[in-house]
């Protein structure tokens, strides 16, 4: 019987670290997307699948598909990507990248971060049901002439 109580025990200790470690990487993300302009379009807690050509210290690894949840906002200047790593993509007039609609409701982004060791590639592939409208408002939003919008 004791084995039992302690297998439970075990359990729910796991459950209640795991409800913790989600609720700690949903607060980063949440701080890492904070603007303080009015916000043109925002999408919380989407699943995003993260390719960079250059691994981030403690961060997504190049060569590998890096699933994460992800915070989008867009504002009237620039498109925000955040994830519990922090800003994974900012977009803006100087900053271009692409935004586009390649399929029905799969919206691909991609543009350059900014990094010590130099600049890295990052391409982030969402699944929404608004990806036409979210790829539409970005190119106006942006304004970048190097923004795509390909539907």
């Amino acid at each position: 019987m004791s084995y039992v109580l302690s297998a439970v025990a075990v359990l729910v200790v796991a459950i209640v670290l795991m409800m913790l470690v989600n609720l700690n990487r949903s607060r980063q993300r949440t701080r890492a997307a904070t603007v303080d302009e009015p916000v043109m379009l925002e999408a919380r807690g989407v699943t995003a699948r993260i390719f960079v050509d250059a691994s981030v210290l403690a961060g997504p690894a190049a060569g590998k598909i890096n699933r994460a949840q992800a915070d989008l906002v867009l504002t009237g200047a620039r498109l925000l990507i955040a994830t519990h790593h922090g800003r994974l993509l900012e977009l803006d007039a100087n900053n271009g990248g692409s935004v586009r609609c390649t399929g029905p409701g799969r919206l691909v982004i991609e543009g350059e971060r900014r990094r010590v060791g130099g600049p890295s590639k990052v391409r982030v592939e969402i699944l929404t049901s608004d990806a036409e409208l979210w790829a539409s408002t970005a190119q106006q939003a942006i304004g970048s002439s190097r923004s795509a919008l390909a539907g």
